[in-house]
């Protein structure tokens, strides 16, 4: 194999790298084995000035010069390392030494190591000799206390004799150097041509990559020819990791529209297995399961109800006919009523065609179009809501024209009796058939005063401008306007108001609903019965208006339906109230009270026990 640039930078690289931090490293050892050396050398010149302190002891003064002296040099002629002994007193003055006349020497009170000896106890330091003519270890210990010191023991040794100590570890330490650096030049030799072979690292790279694994991932230092395939590579990794990160961005928008449809869709593929369903469909199904669980479940196991099945399946394996669908063939749709645990729900089943790619087919041509199989699309829409509405619209054209037809039938019947009478010789009879006529004509101007109301209520383009309203002065207005009648019915009526309150609500419709709730309550209340108008601040954001009366009461069963139109609960046998004081209601009123309420953004509440009466409390926006 041909070597190129790329190995020989590694080579050279990585020699030199080794030899340097060889190097670095035999000199950091030497200079550590010297280090160490030098200390155990010290330690051996102060354990000796430790043993001849007792001897020189009260004995370093001029008058033992020359027993000192000899005592020196018979000490340092007996170390074979050439050890220099010097007794010195407190104030410089040479007793003895080993290697020089104390006679010749000079004082050596200026000495760095008598001077720390004498202040510290001890003293160490490494000097030109003037005596020796040589760097030299000097180790000085004090004799005596520090506040009177007889004198200092000086042992010292040169520097070169320290040197030739250590020479031999020196040149056995450069030789394991020289010999490591030969074996690293070896390794770096081998690591160039180990290291050289990336080249098949990206090669594997690249493999995995085609293969759809984006987790490798080549190193791209340096310039040369093979970082640059790394940082191709790498480009192409990160291109198709942003292609890969669009297309599950897609897919979870996907799957959150398809979360927030309110429509469940399910699409199954031409093996009759379900591809996708959402959360909407799960919950009209019924089924009690995950979604993610019914991936790739036929569809007769996943979905029970097996009318559904049939839309599904109907034509589904017939994707190789000759003859195109129809519009009957590729669509289909019916409208069928499910029951949930919550309750039964109408919907409208769809069921289309659709095409899927057909991912099992391996495509050998790539400008080839992609190929495709038949699928189904199944779409449920919930139509509860308008087939409620519809069923409403239709039982109150049936309430309001049996309700209309029977005034008018007995007006009408009145009137052709009294076309048929004697007006003038039967007086009597006359007046009460136009006693019919008022009574009737009044209960049908009513129901269509109501009518009008209800309309206009529950008509969505409706504006009722909201404003603030002092309750306390609303409820004495409405006593004033009620006390007439209820005074005429001998009931006892009033209006309290706890504290004084705001209400931001449109006076129009608290007129509607405040007289509906007087109204019914005046009306199914007996003589000597009491009803009471009371308001009361509910809490930081609502006001409590609350009419009270002692009437018949409702049972709980017809509670959840007086507030439908036309709905007239029952007189209760024995009830307080067997009559409405004559006056028929129209059974709009507590409807109409219902939707006020909704368009002013209050709420209502109802509370009433049969023969002791009934409490209608609506809850309005507080202004502050």
């Amino acid at each position: 194999m041909k070597l190129g640039r790329y190995f020989w930078k590694l080579f050279l690289g990585n020699a030199l790298l080794l030899g340097l931090v060889l190097s670095a490293s035999v000199l950091l050892i030497v200079r550590e084995f010297d280090r160490f050396h030098l200390q155990e050398l010290t330690e051996h010149l102060e354990t000796l000035a430790e043993a001849l302190a007792p001897t020189v002891e009260g004995k370093l003064s001029p008058v033992c010069t020359k027993e000192l002296d000899a005592l020196a040099k018979h000490v340092g002629s007996s170390e074979p390392e050439g050890i220099r002994i010097t007794f010195v007193t407190a104030d410089g003055l040479v007793l003895g030494d080993s290697q020089a006349s104390p006679a010749s020497m000079e004082s050596h009170h200026d000495r760095p190591e008598i001077i720390d000896a004498l202040t510290n106890g001890s003293g160490a330091c490494i000097r030109w000799s003037h005596t020796l003519t040589r760097e030299t270890r000097y180790v000085a210990m004090r004799i005596g206390p520090a506040n009177a010191p007889e004198g200092v023991i000086r042992v010292a040794m040169g520097v070169n004799s320290i040197g030739a100590r250590t020479k031999s570890a020196r040149e056995l330490m450069w030789t394991i150097a020289i010999l490591s650096l030969a074996a690293a030049v070896v390794l770096a030799l081998g690591l160039a041509r180990t290291w050289s072979r990336r080249i098949a690292g990206i090669t594997a790279a690249a493999q995995c990559i085609s293969e759809g694994d984006l987790t490798a991932r080549v190193n791209t230092a340096g310039k040369d020819e093979v970082a640059s395939l790394a940082i191709a590579l790498n480009q192409m990794r990160t291109n198709l990791a942003g292609q890969l990160l669009t297309i599950e961005r897609q897919n979870r928008m996907l799957e959150s529209l398809l979360g927030r449809l309110k429509d469940g869709v399910v699409v199954i593929d031409s093996k009759a297995k379900i591809i996708l369903i959402n959360p909407a469909a799960i919950t009209m199904l019924d089924i009690k399961r995950d979604p993610s669980e019914l991936v790739g479940e036929p569809v007769e196991q996943a979905i029970s109800i097996h009318e559904l099945q049939r839309m599904l399946l109907a034509r589904l394996h017939q994707e190789n006919t000759e003859h195109s669908p129809t519009r009957s063939e590729a669509a289909q749709e019916t409208q069928m009523n499910l029951q949930l645990a919550e309750g039964r729900i109408s919907v409208i089943a769809s069921v289309t065609e659709l095409a899927l790619p057909d991912f099992e087919k391996p495509i050998s041509d790539p400008d080839s179009a992609v190929r495709t199989s038949k699928g189904r699309l199944l779409t449920l829409t919930d139509i509860t809501e308008l087939a409620q509405t519809i069923q409403m619209k239709s039982d109150f054209v049936t309430n309001a024209s049996h309700q209309l037809r029977t005034p008018l039938s007995v007006i009408r019947a009145s009137v052709e009796t009294l076309l048929s009478m004697d007006l003038a010789g039967d007086t009597e009879a006359s007046a009460r058939f136009i006693d019919v006529l008022d009574r009737h004509s009044s209960r049908l101007e009513a129901m269509v005063a109501d009518l009008l109301s209800l309309s206009r209520v529950e008509t969505p383009s409706s504006h009722f401008a909201p404003e603030t309203i002092d309750i306390r002065a609303y409820l004495a207005e409405l006593r004033a306007r009620w006390s007439d009648l209820a005074r005429n019915r001998k009931i006892k009526w009033d209006c309290v108001a706890q504290e004084a309150c705001l209400s931001h609500v449109n006076p129009e419709l608290l007129t509607l609903i405040m007289d509906n709730l007087v109204d019914n309550a005046l009306k199914f209340t007996p003589e000597e019965g009491s009803v009471v108008a009371s308001a009361r601040v509910a809490d930081s954001c609502q006001v409590a208006i609350e009419v009270c009366d002692t009437g018949c009461g409702i049972a709980n069963e017809e509670q959840e339906r007086v507030f439908e139109r036309f709905y007239q609960a029952k007189i209760t046998s024995g009830a307080s109230s067997p009559h409405t004081h004559g006056v028929p209601g129209t059974g709009l009123g507590l409807s109409i009270v219902k939707h006020a309420v909704t368009a002013i953004g209050g709420e209502l509440e109802l509370e009433s026990t049969v023969r002791k009466g009934t409490k209608i409390t609506i809850f309005l926006p507080r202004s502050t």
